[in-house]
């Protein structure tokens, strides 16, 4: 598998630990989808170049033991999300949506997998400290995969021909979308 030529990725949520959280009631539909509870218990694959991203995603929460012999639970694909993170992969606009999910990007000049794209933002967790609850540098995409209050995932990938961030030609853009959110200030992932 040949290794994506030029990667970027941005901070989620501008930082590891910098989102805070509303205590307002809106906070409580925050962590349901447009169709409610529709998606509870309901696993369907993920479609074309999303194909094992949930997997990808999986394997790195169940290498993190927040306590011995209890991993944080999986995530479970949910089709609604990932039309919401599809209609704004779609967009080929490289900033965060600001929408109602927690939210990781990904953008290559080159292409990408799935597996390559989780293991980016995985390699983030070299940045973060699990004692101090920070980031030397980035790890906000890190630390949502791993979000243990996070309990649905959503994706879409574009190839997109206009609004490269590497300066013109072709790019892909990838979203994925987490429900509940994460990142919360003063709160650790797991």
């Amino acid at each position: 598998m040949k290794a994506p030529s030029f990667l970027v990725a941005t901070l989620l949520l501008t930082a590891c630990g910098q989102a805070s959280r509303p205590e307002d009631a809106d906070i409580a539909d925050a962590g349901t989808t447009d169709a409610g509870t529709a998606d509870a218990g309901q696993m369907s694959s993920e479609p074309g170049a999303l194909k094992g991203i949930t997997a990808a995603h999986n394997a790195i929460r169940q290498s993190v033991m927040p306590a011995p012999s209890t991993p944080i639970p999986p995530l479970t694909w949910s089709p609604s999300i990932a039309e919401v993170a599809q209609a704004y992969a779609d967009q080929c606009e490289y900033k965060h949506s600001g929408g109602q999910y927690g939210e990781n990007l990904f953008a290559t000049s080159g292409s990408a997998t799935s597996t390559d794209v989780v293991n980016d933002w995985a390699s983030e967790s070299a940045d973060y400290d699990y004692a101090t609850n920070t980031c030397q540098n980035v790890c906000g995409h890190y630390t949502q995969v791993v979000w243990a209050d996070s309990t649905k995932l959503g994706c879409g990938v574009k190839t997109c021909t206009e609004g490269s961030p590497f300066g013109g030609g072709n790019w892909q853009f990838w979203v994925c979308n987490y429900d509940p959110p994460g990142n919360y200030n003063n709160e650790k992932p797991y």
